[in-house]
């Protein structure tokens, strides 16, 4: 077994996956419209992001650092990324941020 520098496993304290309410929201739209385009893709963006939550509490500092502070990882297939801050017991999505919307609208929900 090969030691990757970006994988430490070091026992933790449990985790968690929160969603601010605006991230909620924004997930659910997107479903919502997918799902209206074409019926079952709702339903997958849905499994993928809640793929991408788990993915995250097993490697909680995966996704690429903002010059903010925050760490964005896209889910895979679709034109979407999780944005989210690591606290020490949860990883807090803060917003479900489409690819080609403004990049720094979520910006206010950190502060």
């Amino acid at each position: 077994m090969r030691w990757h520098p970006r994988v430490l496993l070091l026992p933790t304290l449990p985790m968690r996956t929160r969603l601010h309410r605006d991230a909620s929201s924004e997930l659910r739209d997107a479903a919502r419209y997918l799902e209206e385009q074409r019926r079952g893709y709702g339903s997958r963006l849905l499994v993928a992001a809640q793929q991408k939550f788990d993915y995250l509490l097993q490697f909680p500092s995966s996704g690429k650092r903002t010059p903010d502070g925050a760490r964005r990882l896209s889910i895979h297939g679709f034109p979407y990324s999780v944005i989210y801050i690591l606290r020490p017991d949860e990883v807090y999505v803060i917003a479900i941020a489409h690819h080609r919307r403004d990049p720094d609208y979520w910006l206010p929900r950190i502060r």
